[in-house]
């Protein structure tokens, strides 16, 4: 025989769990239900569609597609926690991870989905009096860095993303900046001696790596203040912002921890993860959060120009990241493949640091090299933990040859692995990217048109994607200087 069983689950009763099967499945058996979950994923993984490159990599896209959608989870009108009739989004699994790679993305491609996930943590910050840095099962879980919400609700803002209150959440980022929080642990920051020195000392926790979120952390607030026209608060967060400056070591060309009398700590090695390869510090006492003193150096979002000038100037700077990637031998002890580390998110962004200094050919070869020896079909298929769909969507993102710098307006051009990708947009418009003659070998661009127009430059605007058109990539196997001369923003060249 066979049984048909529904099963309907709800957080608040077991009269609401029956009302969902009622309203999931009336007049619908197994197949009809199965049927219309097959149309919606068709539906959301159709927002990119993709043509040429190898089957491989168009498997290994589709599903890097579909994992980055699956958290956090939309529990709108199961919220056990608080009345609202906000939407609610439960398992932010964590925003120190997804706010780099998966809000960009959900922005461009699910932006009713993001402006509710931007929305319920406006809420949760109203009824808990924290934006979470994580959320899971209904408690806001572990800060590993700085208050990464703030980066999200930026990223929204600075992309038009309509139908959210900012003023409510601008509140709740200025509490971050400016109040300490009694469970720095797990929501807000520990702010008293960032505000005072101006960096985290090694008193603190993660004191090195927590100052580089906090300073981007008052960037984002920075460029809310100023669309919200609050003037002097956008002076005074753009220049905090700056604070990553006050741990930079001219000797080691690194980012240094101090301690609280402003010495660099001694001894240092900028290549040393200390949380697992010190008997001194634990995994949450390390000066660094998953990372090495070389890899945070790395995470300067807002102010590459000025990672620049304190490594020497341009030259000097590729060197710097030759090293970083492995790609040049140095006298200090760097593993022999480099320090850069795509299984986890601290130096994700390290290789589009390139385009900064003028070499997109170097970009251009780190992110093919990561994408043909990170990212495979079968077990093992990714270059370590998910995190919640972030390692998923790096790779969406240079498979159709975009990257964003999150919590802000523009997005790298990078080298497409397909030769055609169609990005749908809201009111029905489209954004396509097209590389007729992009191969492996093929990865380097040598011009660009947008619109038919020639660009003469490293990056696009969000408007000029999500007003939808069209960007042509002449692909060729040898470096160009191409669009060497203009520079992606950078707060040290505004």
């Amino acid at each position: 025989r066979r049984i048909e069983v529904k099963i309907g689950v709800s957080f608040v009763s077991t009269e609401q769990a029956r009302a969902s099967i009622e309203r999931e499945t009336k007049h619908a058996d197994f197949d009809e239900v199965r049927r219309r979950a097959a149309l919606a994923w068709e539906q959301t993984l159709s927002k990119i569609k993709v043509e040429g490159g190898t089957k491989d990599e168009r498997n290994i896209f589709y599903t890097a597609l579909y994992r980055s959608h699956y958290m956090p989870h939309d529990v709108t009108g199961e919220n056990v926690w608080w009345q609202s009739d906000e939407p609610h989004y439960e398992d932010f699994y964590a925003i120190w991870d997804t706010f780099r790679t998966v809000h960009p993305l959900l922005t461009l491609i699910q932006p009713t989905r993001q402006r509710d996930m931007v929305r319920s943590l406006i809420d949760t910050y109203k009824h808990t009096g924290w934006l979470p840095d994580a959320r899971i099962a209904g408690a806001n879980g572990m800060v590993q860095g700085g208050s990464n919400a703030d980066v999200v609700i930026a990223d929204a803002f600075v992309k038009g993303l309509k139908g959210i209150d900012y003023e409510t959440a601008y509140q709740g980022m200025v509490k971050n900046a400016e109040t300490d929080s009694p469970r720095a642990a797990y929501e807000g920051r520990e702010v008293g001696e960032y505000k005072e020195r101006g960096f985290i000392s090694m008193k603190h926790e993660r004191s090195a790596s927590r100052t580089m979120e906090y300073a981007y952390n008052d960037f984002c607030l920075a460029q809310v203040a100023k669309g919200l026209g609050k003037t002097d608060d956008a002076k005074k967060y753009l220049a905090r912002s700056k604070n990553w400056m006050n741990l930079w070591d001219a000797e080691t060309k690194s980012i240094r921890p101090r301690r609280a009398d402003g010495s660099w700590m001694t001894p240092y090695d900028k290549t040393k993860l200390y949380m697992l390869d010190s008997p001194t510090f634990t995994w949450m006492s390390a000066p660094y959060y998953e990372g090495s003193g070389y890899q945070y150096s790395t995470y300067i979002p807002h102010d590459v120009a000025g990672l620049i000038n304190k490594t020497g100037g341009d030259e000097s700077f590729v060197k710097w990241l030759d090293m970083f990637f492995g790609a040049i031998k140095s006298d200090e002890a760097l593993r022999p493949e480099g320090l850069y580390t795509q299984g986890n998110e601290p130096d994700i962004l390290a290789a589009f640091l390139y385009l900064h200094a003028g070499r997109a050919d170097r970009m251009h070869e780190r992110v093919r090299g990561v994408m043909a020896k990170e990212y495979r079909t079968g077990r093992g298929g990714l270059p370590g933990n998910d995190d919640a769909g972030t390692m998923s969507s790096w790779y969406v993102w240079n498979a159709v040859g975009l990257y964003p710098n999150a919590g802000q307006d523009f997005y790298y051009i990078g080298s497409p692995v397909f030769t055609r990708s169609v990005i749908e947009l809201e009111g029905n418009r489209a954004f396509t990217i097209e590389a007729a003659n992009t191969t492996a070998k093929n990865m380097y661009v040598q011009a660009a048109t947008l619109e038919g127009k020639p660009l003469d430059r490293l990056w696009l605007t969000h408007a000029e994607i999500s007003r939808g058109g069209k960007l042509v990539l002449q692909m060729s196997d040898k470096p160009s200087s191409w669009s060497t001369a203009k520079r992606p923003p950078s707060m040290s060249i505004q």
